[in-house]
């Protein structure tokens, strides 16, 4: 009896779908084809199925890492916006004098801006590089602590108001 190898070697690749315990016999009994003559014309089959399966894994997993990638880098675009957009309100309220009516207020206004900046150095991946101005707000936030009186250094200028 003829067959089309090249069609069963196909069938055999595809439809073991990642079992390895799929078996030549198992696939010469499904197709009623003689196991002997299967296993002299199916010659590195078995190897054949396990690189292509190995090479769809590497696939796989790398549309798997790209994808989180893009998630990643949108949550991170869409955040730095957000800090931008409150960065512009901050701006803005900054311009009105009268709100800012003592230090304390003044206080709580730097802390939202440290933490602004946290946000968009995080987003930008800026904590990578060297020369973080995070210390110059902290030294901002104690010298309005120490001129509102409600400190004498000792305060956590991390410390919510």
């Amino acid at each position: 009896m003829s067959y089309n190898w090249k069609s069963l070697k196909k069938e055999f690749i595809t439809k073991s779908n990642g079992n390895k315990k799929y078996t030549l016999k198992q696939f010469a009994e499904e197709k009623g084809i003689n196991y002997k003559t299967l296993r002299e014309n199916a010659k590195g089959w078995v190897e054949e199925r396990r690189t292509i399966q190995g090479q769809k894994t590497d696939k796989i997993i790398k549309k798997t890492i790209e994808r989180q990638i893009e998630t990643e880098v949108q949550m991170n675009i869409r955040h730095y916006g957000m800090a931008n957009k409150l960065l512009s309100t901050m701006d803005k309220t900054l311009d009105i004098e009268s709100i800012i009516k003592s230090p304390k207020s003044l206080n709580t206004l730097a802390k939202a801006l440290k933490t602004l900046q946290e946000v968009q150095r995080v987003a930008t991946d800026a904590d990578k590089q060297s020369g973080s101005s995070a210390g110059v707000i902290d030294d901002f936030i104690k010298a309005v602590i120490d001129t509102d009186g409600t400190s004498n250094g000792n305060e956590d200028p991390n410390k919510k108001v």
